[in-house]
């Protein structure tokens, strides 16, 4: 849904009034229309000057993805680079007027004020330099010239979106309002219209180059890439040394090379299919039911996550477990985590008293009767789950939801379990819980879309990315991941280096190589398919090996053991990982066993295996009907997988390299390593058809 722009006018003053949905930004429909009404505000005999009001999500869209896309967009809309000029250099002065949130170019709409106003509830900030992006829209070169060249360069670098009395305290805003912003807005155009400070573009920067080379020298060590730090460096020197005009050139050139950078590219496009999974149809057929409490029931490290999950997003949730001994393992878990966030400086004492005690606990089951999201979490085993379903028929109100946090299993027989099916879905939580952004929503055969909006409002409101996935054994994630560790499995029992081939990895961008990744959501974990008959309906998955069971019979079960494929020290994220071979003797017999000759397998070689069998098997689960869009599975594996966010994704990845020349790779693996690196039918029609990835949909 596109914004709206309106005009009225309040005596002499005119008001401009922009409103969206949240995330919408400035579509191209809300350029054309504001400047249109700008226009009219000018003509207007009467006003003397005019209030740009913009409420909800006019000028917010996803951070790095621009505005949402429309269809028959107008071809006569300015830019927004274009747009703020149009308001910087109006006949009648401009005060903008925020209630809600200004990012990326929407923020840089703004600055193009004369003054800038804001209700205390509003946000503002240029996230986009964390995705590699430069600000195109004015944003270097006015930003320095109302809070200084330091300021700015620290608010583009952490990508920080403040609130508005950091704003004022720095200067971006010249002050915080009551609400309702409009009376308070026009009462202040009224009183500055005789005494308006210069226009932004005539300012002087604070700062001279010798000061942006040593802020830039600063912030080098906050992590982001030095290639975008330099861009945004050499914009905010233009800034400080060379005319408005001038600067405005050099930001012109360092925004389009950083458009084109690959890198950036693949961010930008992994920024819009999550905006489009949060808005996909299969979300949001219908309104939600009211969200209150949540109750998680099964209290071992996937239930303890999840509320605290809650619990850092000021969403209480009562934990549930029969066994006493579990519940108090899991309270004692959640204090653990709080303690380690205070001791980060990332909250105080007080803070974390607050979160723990957000987490009620019990071991009777009644206790759900009053939550209105139930998240089942027990061991991944059918039957156990059934039996609680049962019970959770039995205790749930009418129009709470009854999640289950499966990885594999069918949502459809736990809806029958619970002989409500309407109110039963399926909601995977990717692990390590903490750590990953993406939840995958499942809808049964019977599901009302009403509990699949609560479900997505839910995952939302925790800080996640809810994408939809049909009711197929292992979704997306736990299908996907599922073929790339068994390919890892295969090739310790060769003889693979696992710190050799993780090390590669994520040199080139993986977030974890396959054995951390494994070693942290457990060596033995329950997410697999390979004990589920659901899940072997695909001949290309790799054969399972059984080194895994073997590791964690002899102790050797993950992070959460101390010990894998690695030795570790520390829990969670922050947890060291030390090379260690106690794997190595379990991993010679089961070759033994097999019948498989160990050896020295190059780096290169694995690379190859894994990288191919990964993306083969995201056209694999399109293809069979799991996911509805490849961006949704892009999204999915990035998250589950570690895939690099710089790749964008499988398929997108795919494109990139073109794909016949994928369906030649997987012919020589093939060739080599036997049917289960075959390449994928649809991978192949597309090929075939020179068709891109986005046309998958239509041909799954």
């Amino acid at each position: 849904m596109s914004g709206t722009a309106s005009f009225e006018r309040h005596g002499d003053v005119g008001v401009v009034h922009l409103a969206a949905p949240a995330g919408t930004g400035l579509t191209a429909r809300l350029r054309a229309d504001l400047a249109r009404r700008l226009e009219e505000a000018e003509s207007d005999g009467r006003v003397r000057i005019v209030v740009l009001l913009a409420e909800g999500g006019a000028l917010a869209a996803e951070p790095g993805c621009g505005p949402a896309a429309e269809e028959g967009e107008p071809s006569d809309a300015p830019d927004a680079r274009a747009l703020a000029a149009r308001v910087e250099t109006a006949h009648k002065p401009v005060v903008a007027a925020l209630d809600g949130a200004a990012l990326d170019e929407g923020l840089e709409l703004l600055l193009a004020a004369r003054v800038r106003l804001a209700a205390r509830r509003s946000r503002l900030g240029l996230p986009e330099a964390g995705l590699g992006l430069v600000p195109g829209a004015g944003g270097t070169q006015r930003l320095p010239r109302l809070v200084g060249t330091g300021a700015a360069l620290d608010l583009m670098a952490s990508g920080a979106v403040i609130e508005a009395r950091v704003a004022e305290t720095l200067g971006l805003i010249d002050g915080v309002e009551k609400e309702p912003l409009i009376g308070s807005a026009v009462s202040a155009a009224r009183r500055l219209v005789d005494s308006l400070p210069p226009r932004v573009r005539d300012r002087q920067a604070g700062g001279d180059a010798d000061a942006v080379r040593r802020d830039v020298e600063r912030l080098s060590e906050t992590g982001l890439p030095d290639a975008v730090l330099e861009r945004l460096g050499e914009a905010v020197e233009a800034a400080a040394t060379r005319s408005f005009d001038d600067g405005m050139a050099v930001e012109g050139e360092l925004a389009a090379a950083a458009r084109a950078e690959p890198a950036v590219r693949a961010r930008r496009y992994l920024a819009r299919v999550r905006r489009d999974c949060r808005t996909a149809p299969e979300l949001t057929a219908a309104e939600g039911w009211p969200l209150g409490s949540v109750a998680v029931v099964g209290a071992g490290v996937m239930g303890a996550d999840i509320a605290i999950l809650c619990a850092e997003h000021d969403v209480p949730v009562i934990m549930l477990d029969r066994d006493p001994l579990a519940v108090s393992r899991g309270l004692g878990r959640a204090n653990d985590h709080f303690t380690r966030r205070v001791e980060a400086g990332a909250m105080d004492e007080a803070d974390a008293i607050h979160r723990n005690a957000l987490i009620q606990h019990s071991t009777k089951l009644r206790e759900i009767a009053l939550a209105s999201l139930v998240i089942e979490a027990v061991t991944e085993d059918a039957s156990v789950k059934e039996a609680v379903f049962r019970d959770l028929g039995e205790r749930c109100r009418p129009r709470s939801v009854l999640a289950t946090n499966t990885a594999a299993l069918d949502v459809d027989r736990f809806a029958a379990a619970a002989s409500c099916p309407p109110q039963v879905l399926g909601m995977h939580v990717v692990s390590p819980v903490l750590e990953r952004q993406v939840v995958e929503i499942a809808a049964g055969r019977e599901t009302d879309p009403a509990a699949v909006r609560t479900a997505a409002a839910f995952v939302e409101r925790v800080g996640r990315v809810p994408v939809p996935v049909a009711n197929r054994p292992g979704f997306v994630g736990t299908r996907i991941l599922e073929a790339y560790l068994r390919e890892a499995w295969l090739l310790a029992e060769e003889g693979v280096s696992p710190a050799a081939v993780d090390d590669a990895l994520e040199r080139e961008g993986f977030a974890e190589g396959p054995f951390r990744l494994n070693d942290r959501i457990g060596v033995d974990g329950g997410w697999r398919l390979r004990d589920h008959p659901e899940g072997s309906d695909d001949d290309r998955l790799p054969r399972a090996s059984r080194l895994p069971e073997r590791m964690a019979a002899h102790g050797r079960a993950g992070l959460a053991r101390g010990a894998g494929w690695y030795r570790w020290r520390g829990i969670g994220p922050d947890a060291e990982a030390f090379e260690d071979d106690g794997w190595l003797h379990d991993a010679a017999d089961d070759a033994r066993a097999r019948g498989v000759s160990r050896r020295e397998v190059p780096v290169a070689e694995a690379r190859e295996r894994l990288l191919l069998m990964l993306v083969n098997q995201a056209f694999v689960v399109l293809d069979k009907g799991h996911a509805f869009r490849p961006g949704d599975v892009d999204v999915v594996a990035v998250d589950a997988t570690g895939f690099p966010e710089v790749w964008g994704g499988p398929f997108f990845w795919a494109q990139e390299q073109g794909l016949p020349t994928l369906v030649e790779r997987l012919q020589a693996l093939e060739q080599a390593n036997g049917p289960r690196f075959h390449p994928a039918p649809l991978l192949v029609r597309l090929a075939d058809k020179g068709m891109a990835p986005a046309d998958a949909a239509g041909m799954a």
